[in-house]
């Protein structure tokens, strides 16, 4: 079975329902994709936000995640934070990446 655009209709209106319900939160790059979380393989809203840790603190603090579910990755040249969450019913992962020399909210 292929996916139509239809199919991906709850992924760009949630999209929308973000830019409604959040229009000053920090500009970042939004993907609609297929996303695997542990409920579900479907379309999703991806929100990545990049050189700016605290964009991606605003924008989950904004979607009410819990610091504790986010995942830290360091890669060769910079660390990446993670979260998953929904949104008007939609699944959405939040992703930050910023550069190695730039410290994590919150740590010591």
């Amino acid at each position: 079975m292929s996916e139509t655009v239809r199919t991906q209709g709850p992924a760009i209106t949630a999209l929308a329902g973000l830019l409604a319900a959040f229009p000053d939160l920090p500009a970042a790059s939004f993907e609609i994709t297929t996303l695997v979380t542990a409920d579900a393989v479907g379309p999703g809203v991806r929100v990545a936000l990049h050189d700016d840790l605290g964009a991606f603190e605003t924008w989950r603090a904004a979607l009410g995640i819990d610091p504790g579910a986010v995942g830290h990755t360091e890669l060769i040249t910079c660390r990446c934070l993670k979260a998953q969450t929904q949104f008007a019913g939609v699944p959405l992962v939040l992703v930050g990446f910023a550069p190695l020399t730039a410290p994590v909210r919150g740590a010591a």
